[in-house]
């Protein structure tokens, strides 16, 4: 497990990519989520 963390912490390349990847995971989330409630609320 402290090896992983070195290893993320030493690649920079790779902590931005996994950065992105949970930024857009949740922007995707919230966009999902809000189409969903306009949805019902047009019903």
């Amino acid at each position: 497990m402290s090896f992983f963390v070195v290893f993320i912490k030493n690649d920079h390349f790779l902590a931005e990519f996994l950065k992105k990847r949970v930024f857009y995971s949740l922007l995707l989330i919230e966009t999902t989520q809000s189409r969903i409630l306009r949805q019902f609320k047009i019903k």
